[in-house]
């Protein structure tokens, strides 16, 4: 079943990212944690993995979903930007670090095939 762009997707971090130490474009593994139900049917079971890439950008960390494997079948595709500025004593930082098991809500950019 195809997934449309718009669907939310909520992921969970499986190791946390640090970008005092992780570099724009590597990729982190996460699991969906809330399966996604359309028309009465699971199209993304909870447990799935998922991918997801670091884009830095200053003070913050950029994370972008970027692949689900869904029913043994892995589907590349585009999300919105979840955004983490870094606070040190409530003043920026040039650091952020997401800590293992943030859930991140995702939507999508495009259909999931």
């Amino acid at each position: 079943m195809k997934v449309p762009a718009g669907t939310v997707v909520i992921v969970r971090l499986l190791l946390p990212v640090d970008t005092r130490v992780n570099q724009t474009g590597q990729r982190f593994d996460a699991i969906v944690d809330l399966p996604v139900v359309l028309g009465g049917h699971t199209v993304i079971a909870q447990g799935s993995r998922a991918r997801v890439v670091l884009t830095n950008f200053g003070g913050q960390a950029r994370l972008e979903l970027i692949s689900i494997t869904a029913n043994g079948v892995n589907h590349v595709l585009r999300s919105n930007i979840f955004e983490k500025r870094g606070l040190v004593n409530g003043k920026p930082s040039p650091f952020v670090i997401v800590p293992a098991s943030t859930r991140i809500q995702f939507t999508l950019s495009t259909p999931m095939l």
